[in-house]
């Protein structure tokens, strides 16, 4: 097949999206699919270059970054070749939260002609992270619906962001896959406890208010005046509430007790999920959760919201769940007790899967598009 793959964001940007269209597009491109791709150029990288077999071209995000991730330029490109983009079999667009999504699929079902099958992967989540944005989503609803219903496939990563999808829409059951995620590889080890040392929690992600960051950083200090043990968290990610993470670090008295690291390569990722103890993800809203299935597939035990797509990984065993928001002192009693237990992870659901079982889900989706 002849793929184009549009998204907002892609490597050398790292976030939970990029990872997950990088590793897809990827194996499809070794399979011997012809991969294209269009994205921003978030991470000043090269405007076009061939990597891993997927020829990628970048459009500038300076005016982008102000129209919530709208691309006159992408457009303008688009039209001018849009003879060209008629030869693709498949346009997958990603990310239903930016304008980029709605003009890409406006343009590929209603200018270009023959019209390729549109494929589209919202990572839904039914809500903005910031007022403007929740006002936006709010504004843009009716657009979207239509929009959405626009397209041939839709390709959801939990069968919770399917449920909320199909809600919304109301796009037809039968119109909607549920592939989830993948990993690298599931090694599973147990974790060896070093006796004085403190437990070592890892939050991965982007550092944002709603990601439930601030908890953690509550629960630590609590770990401290009420139990007497001391922990430790290394947050890898970046994001627009580092700096207030930072500020709530010093009033707690957790100087020296947080790390913050950034742009891992993927053996350094790795080594820091096996060090750890146990990897918190405490967001208000998930449409799957990467890094809890990149955290299981190293043995690492999991303490996560139970609310949106998160829910679905508590059948996994070394999972736990919290209300959202969580009580502090619950959840400091809750890091100790998996501590303590020596929880074990696994034998792990196909919801924790290699990223080559789902690149060949993707294959079955989109040949099954084709012959719609």
């Amino acid at each position: 097949m002849k793929i184009l793959i549009i998204t907002p964001s892609y490597y050398p940007c790292i976030g939970g999206l990029e990872v997950a269209v990088k590793e897809v597009t990827e194996r499809l491109a070794q399979k011997g699919h012809v991969c294209s791709l269009f994205t921003l150029n978030t991470c000043d990288a090269k405007e076009e270059e061939e990597f891993n077999r997927v020829h990628i071209k970048r459009f500038s995000a300076r005016i982008s970054k102000r129209l919530f991730g709208l691309s006159p330029e992408m457009l303008v490109h688009a039209v001018r070749n849009r003879r060209s983009l008629s030869t693709f079999d498949i346009v997958h667009v990603h990310g239903y939260w930016t304008l980029l999504t709605l003009q890409m699929i406006f343009l590929t079902t209603k200018l270009v002609r023959p019209k390729p099958k549109v494929v589209c992967s919202p990572h839904y989540h039914a809500m903005g992270h910031t007022k403007s944005t929740s006002i936006l989503h709010k504004f843009l609803l009716p657009f979207g619906k239509w929009t959405l219903r626009q397209v041939d496939a839709l390709i959801c990563v939990s069968d919770y962001e399917s449920s909320l999808l199909r809600h919304s829409f109301q796009i037809p059951r039968d119109k909607v896959w549920t592939i989830p995620n993948g990993v690298q590889r599931i090694e599973a080890r147990r974790k060896q406890k070093e006796e004085g040392r403190p437990i070592s929690l890892l939050y991965v992600g982007r550092v944002e208010r709603y990601k439930g960051v601030q908890f953690i950083l509550r629960a630590m200090a609590r770990l401290r005046t009420d139990y007497q043990v001391n922990s430790s968290l290394t947050i890898v990610g970046e994001g627009t509430y580092a700096g207030e993470l930072r500020d709530s670090t010093r009033r707690l008295g957790l100087e020296g007790s947080v790390r913050w690291l950034a742009n891992l390569r993927v053996q350094e990722l790795d080594k820091e999920y096996a060090d750890a103890n146990m990897l918190l993800l405490l967001s208000e809203m998930e449409a799957y959760g990467l890094v809890v299935a990149e955290a299981l597939a190293h043995g690492t035990p999991c303490i996560v919201s139970d609310t949106s797509a998160l829910t679905e990984f508590l059948n996994e065993p070394g999972c736990f769940g919290i209300d959202h928001p969580p009580n502090d002192d619950a959840l400091a009693n809750l890091i100790l007790n998996v501590y303590n237990d020596d929880v074990v992870v696994g034998q792990l659901s196909r919801k924790v899967r290699v990223w080559n079982e789902v690149a060949n889900d993707y294959v079955r989706a989109y040949c099954r598009t084709l012959e719609t």
